[in-house]
């Protein structure tokens, strides 16, 4: 904050006052300039000073919502000078600019836009230039916002823009501020339009004045960052949008207290975002908080209040009571009604939504005359292609397809997509043709494909023409396209997981065509065509993460610059895990310092982001290898696989599940008898819950039947012993090994049942591009050293704090065998069998107790390890997956997790690490990309196996499995698949441990 001390001197007072006006800090400007004014301006001189002030008193008042006040000191300056018309004509002009804002807060629109007449008339009668001009012209712009005439709006900002360059005291802090607004509101005026490239310009270039000229805090940062949310909104990258409108809201409420119609708006704009990403509960916090600020600030009538009716109407649709929410969108729609026109364009929001709540309970008619409406707005006042008359077209096209009208439903996608497009599908055009990097609006066109397809499918099971089946294709290969473009335009992780799942149906569409065109013919081609698209449909941003890797390796990017980028993930680590700790308290946390922690994290991921932006400009090789998208096809996979070893893909479409079996010289494809809704899942969950009760006939009928749908159809096709599974969504969930290849009789022992993993070993991988992609480390020679970490081995640990991570830590007891199993597995390494062991002796490094913490992991050199194994406990975070967490001791530190953050930061080396601690197998399952936890976090820091836990398991027979899974290892020679195998028949052969529950939990995971 500037200095504020009053001089003596009243010239200088104004010009503190000014200058602390220019900085936002209105309160100490205010007391400045109401002491000039008692002193300075009762009486009729000094006319230019004391009208000013009159002026930034108005400005302040009217900020602080005392509307009264500010139009009283409007009208006091404009009484000042009346009478001193030619020499004062631009303050005039201010004067008028000013009351027009005043009474467009006020939504007294006519009135507003007399004041902005009066003020271009007195530019025009006198020939103003430069700020006096600038000012009439940017009221303007804001009034042809506020009338919906969104070109105009960009027209009168780019005058004013003009006259503020051409003004001889263009670098003064007040037409900065001037310039700043400019920019910010032709930003405004080009998001409404639709062109949000354009859009963002404007909005950088307001960006880069406030920092250089007022700092992060000031008031119109915040307004920017507003600005920067809607863009990143409309693009569809809605983690980025929320975080930009928290920012904009915190910002806000520093300067002026929470109740505050700015600090309304981010909140509603961030409970929009969480909406639109599905998380419902963060959504209802803030457009609650919204609301509630909005009722004591505003009567009924007011735009605000008919935004936040829209809001909440959404949240009613989400809980089915629609009722409700119809209630509530007319309401809005009304409020709209009377403050402008019916054909205004803020009525397409309401419109649209209420639509498509109606195309939802099947009242078809009403809602596409509500979108025919949508589109006249659009036309009128907008665009044709403008996005909300493409949103309209979509969900036309969609009620009929909703309502079985399919040709009505094809005709409206195709006029869609041609739109979209420039008319790709018109004439001898195809989808092929088209660049998503050109398309105007990538994601409508996304959208518009998924119903397109989904179409063209539903005619073709009516009429099985096989035209559609290649045109889905095609469609589905130009969406996927656009897909991957999209992806590298996001920077929320949240934002591209929301992205393909919302489009995940366009691939699940695809296999679904893919296999009914197999099975007219036979091709084989086809079956290489259902691994493209399965592989494209799983793993994305997985995928994205290890090529980051190999493109900070081999792009060509300096040591120094590598270094810089992880001190800012650290520091983003550091901030998040604190941020969210403090949040886990409830009621006992620190708001300021969620607050404070909020506000630094981001401003680190805003760096972070710039950074990787810079990266990517800088060095082209890096950019070409983070993004490429070579996807493993079967010639990949064969020529990875052995004379001994089968891949079997498992894959997802819309109506059923099929398998791709691979071996070294053979594919098949099959469609496995098995319903791709809720009965699959239904079944994996009762199979997994009879492990945790011991309901043996329920097991056994469980597992046999799983294996019937989804093994012993491929059995014919399976020609070796060592098996390669490729799971898709639910199946992630299901270790194949319990699976019962027979039927048995309720008296047979579980140590002779007929296990599955009798006859096969096991490898996982979340997708074949994933396990074949190319490892950063050295490979050359065999994986030495080992790292055994035992933290519990005597002691349990406890927390004082009540949060759900220390809740689950407090249970966290002693687990007095791992100390046992690290030791008897560190002794494998240390034996000394061979002249080369017994000269060059192999580390084996075992931690226990305290000297088992996150510090040693997280600060340790991990790298010299080709061996990593953790036994001790985990914990799955059930709602924030990053703060999934291995439990460690804690040391000197607070707790002793190292999360799944920690985890994205390491640099490892590993051949092969093993979690024994339970659950770690587990994760967030997202269609599109799968299991997110603990496996790809530890593929990314470059781990090539990895073994994990999919449910609690038993401390003793743990250590067995374990201690003998590493003796075939080391002893036998074993690879890690027949190793773990043989490992759980040990465990099998005593009748104790027989049961799956004790060893089936643990799965190898592979990369390379």
């Amino acid at each position: 904050m500037l200095a504020a001390q009053e001089s003596n001197n009243p010239d200088q007072l104004f010009l503190e006052a000014k200058q602390l006006f220019l900085n936002n800090e209105k309160q100490e400007a205010d007391r400045l300039f109401r002491s000039y004014y008692r002193d300075r301006c009762t009486s009729p001189e000094n006319i230019e000073r004391c009208a000013e002030t009159e002026i930034y008193l108005g400005s302040i008042t009217r900020s602080g919502g005392e509307y009264d006040q500010a139009e009283e000191f409007y009208t006091l300056a404009r009484s000042r000078i009346t009478d001193s018309r030619e020499q004062h004509g631009s303050l005039l002009v201010w004067i008028y600019s000013q009351l027009f804002y005043l009474e467009d807060e006020l939504e007294n629109i006519s009135l507003a836009e007399s004041w902005v007449n009066k003020a271009l008339e007195l530019v025009d009668e006198e020939q103003m230039n430069g700020v006096p001009a600038a000012r009439a012209y940017l009221a303007n712009g804001s009034l042809q916002i506020t009338l919906g005439n969104y070109q105009d709006a960009v027209d009168a900002f780019e005058l004013a823009l003009d006259q503020i360059h051409t003004d001889p005291e263009s670098d003064n802090y007040e037409t900065k501020r001037l310039l700043s607004q400019g920019y910010t509101n032709m930003g405004i005026a080009y998001g409404r339009l639709g062109l949000y490239d354009s859009a963002l310009r404007q909005y950088e270039n307001a960006r880069q004045i406030i920092l250089d000229t007022f700092g992060s805090q000031d008031r119109e940062m915040a307004l920017i960052y507003n600005s920067l949310g809607s863009i990143s909104y409309f693009s569809g990258d809605h983690g980025t949008a929320a975080q930009y409108f928290l920012r904009s809201g915190s910002i806000l409420s520093d300067i002026h207290g929470e109740i505050h119609e700015g600090v309304a708006i981010a909140y509603n704009n961030a409970g929009s975002s969480f909406m639109s990403l599905g998380d419902i509960v963060s959504a209802t916090e803030y457009l609650e908080k919204a609301q509630q600020i909005k009722e004591s600030l505003y009567g009924f009538e007011n735009f605000d209040i008919a935004v936040g009716y829209n809001n909440l109407a959404y949240l009613y649709v989400q809980r089915e009571e629609y009722g409700q929410a119809e209630e509530y969108y007319r309401l809005s729609i009304e409020i709209r009604e009377k403050l402008f026109d019916k054909t205004h364009p803020s009525l397409t929001a309401p419109l649209l939504q209420l639509s498509s709540m109606y195309i939802q309970i099947e009242n078809y008619s009403e809602a596409r005359e509500l979108l025919e409406r949508v589109v006249e707005i659009a036309e009128l006042r907008l665009d044709a292609s403008h996005p909300d008359a493409i949103e309209a077209m979509m969900l036309i096209a969609s009620s009929y397809m909703a309502q079985g009208q399919l040709d009505d439903a094809e005709r409206g996608y195709i006029a869609l997509i041609n739109l979209l497009t420039e008319n790709a599908l018109a004439g001898d055009g195809d989808f092929l043709t088209v660049q998503p990097e050109r398309v105007r609006y990538p994601v409508k066109l996304v959208e518009s494909i998924r119903g397109y397809t989904a179409t063209l499918y539903s005619k073709y099971l009516s009429n099985l023409n096989e035209g559609a089946l290649t045109t889905i294709l095609d469609a589905a290969e130009l969406a996927s396209r656009t897909i991957d473009f999209l992806q590298t335009t996001y920077q929320s992780e949240a934002s591209k997981l929301n992205l393909l799942d919302k489009n995940h149906d366009i691939y699940a569409t695809a296999i679904d065509a893919i296999y009914e065109l197999y099975s007219m013919n036979n091709n084989p081609d086809r079956i290489d065509q259902m691994v493209y698209y399965s592989e494209k449909s799983r793993a994305r941003i997985a995928m994205e993460y290890l090529q980051t890797v190999e493109a900070r390796n081999f792009g060509s990017i300096p040591q120094e610059v590598i270094d810089d980028e992880l001190k800012l993930n650290l520091r983003v680590t550091e901030l998040f895990q604190r941020v969210n700790l403090e949040k886990e308290k409830g009621d006992e946390a620190d708001s300021v310092l969620v607050g404070t922690l909020t506000d630094s994290l981001f401003h680190a991921r805003r760096e972070l982001q710039e950074f990787t932006a810079a990266l990517e400009h800088n060095y082209p090789s890096y950019f070409e290898l983070k993004y490429k998208q070579h996807i493993a096809g079967i010639t990949d996979i064969q020529s990875f696989l052995s004379e001994d070893e089968t891949a079997i893909l498992y894959s997802f479409g819309r109506n059923h599940l099929y398998a791709t079996v691979l071996g070294k010289n053979s594919k098949s494809l099959h469609k496995l008898d098995v319903d791709t809704g809720e009965s699959v899942t239904g079944q994996i969950n009762s199979l997994r819950s009879t492990l945790e009760t011991g309901n043996r006939e329920e097991y056994r009928q469980q597992a046999y039947l799983l294996y019937e749908q989804l093994f012993a159809p491929l059995r014919p096709d399976i020609r070796s012993e060592s098996l390669i599974l490729l799971p898709d969504q639910v199946l992630q969930y299901l270790p194949f090994e319990l699976l019962l290849t027979d039927e048995s009789e309720a008296s047979e022992p579980d140590h002779e049942l007929p296990f599955l993993i009798r006859e096969f070993d096991f490898r996982y991988s979340p997708s074949a591009t994933v396990m074949l992609s190319e490892r950063s480390a050295e490979e050359e020679g065999s994986p030495q050293n080992l790292l055994a970490l035992a933290p519990f081995e005597q002691d349990g640990v406890s927390y004082s704090t009540q949060t759900e991570i220390s809740r689950a830590q407090n249970s966290l007891g002693a687990l007095p065998l791992t100390g046992y199993e690290a030791r008897e597995i560190a002794s494998l390494f240390r034996q000394r069998d061979t002249a080369w062991n017994f000269f060059f002796p192999e580390q084996a490094e075992v931690l226990t107790g305290r000297r088992a913490s996150k510090n040693r992991v997280l600060t340790g050199v991990m790298d010299d390890y080709g061996f990593i194994h953790f036994a001790t406990h985990a914990f799955i975070h059930e709602t924030n997956p990053s703060l999934s967490g291995i439990a460690l001791h804690r040391g000197d530190d607070e707790n002793g997790m190292v999360y799944i953050s920690d985890i994205y930061n390491l640099r490892m080396n590993a051949d092969l690490v093993v979690l024994g601690a339970c659950e770690t197998g587990l994760g967030e399952l997202h269609r599109g990309e799968g299991l997110i936890g603990f496996t790809r976090a530890f593929f990314f820091a470059g781990v090539s196996n990895l073994v994990v836990s999919m449910w609690k398991v038993d401390d003793q027979s743990t250590a067995n499995l374990m201690v003998n899974f590493y003796r075939n290892i080391r002893n036998d020679n074993m690879d890690y698949a027949a190793a773990l195998r043989n490992a759980k028949l040990e465990l099998i052969n005593h009748p104790e441990y027989a049961f799956p529950s004790n060893w089936a939990a643990f799965i190898l995971n592979v990369r390379q």
